[in-house]
């Protein structure tokens, strides 16, 4: 099973993918395997700021999340491209307009979304894990 974890409680954009399998059921030990690892940091953004400013913050992760989640889905294996002929089919339409609705104040990161879902095939993830807290509100 392939797990994504994205960390925006702050002044780094963070994503990992993980994938775990049951190695043995009797003893309940799990095997957990470190697919990619990803960061992008902002101290430099902050650092004019004496520290972090959480608007410039969550402006940060807007911006940089998709180009470093298409990294760690390259970079874990379960990054395909599409068939240059393939459309989105209507589930596809259904879930970026969902997408789409909860981004409504973020049209650039959809946008981006949008462009990497249009040239890429399903990826093989099961969960995804975010940080809701603690950290800066503006950028969970």
């Amino acid at each position: 099973m392939n797990l994504l974890s994205i960390e925006t409680s702050c002044d780094e954009t963070a994503i990992a993918m993980i994938n775990f399998d049951e190695l043995d059921k009797n003893n309940n030990q799990t095997l957990f395997n470190l697919l990619s690892n990803n960061i992008l940091s902002q101290i430099n953004i902050h650092r004019e700021y004496g520290g972090v400013y959480p608007a410039v913050a969550k402006r940060e992760h807007a911006k940089n999340i998709t180009s470093i989640f298409e990294k760690s889905l390259k970079e874990s294996g379960v990054y395909f491209q599409k068939n240059a002929k393939k459309v989105f089919n209507d589930i596809e339409i259904k879930k970026l307009s969902e997408i789409k609705s909860l981004l409504e104040r973020e049209e650039e990161m959809y946008l981006e979304l949008e462009r990497l879902f249009s040239k890429i095939e399903k990826p093989d993830i099961k969960a995804i894990a975010v940080t809701s807290g603690p950290g800066l509100a503006p950028a969970l």
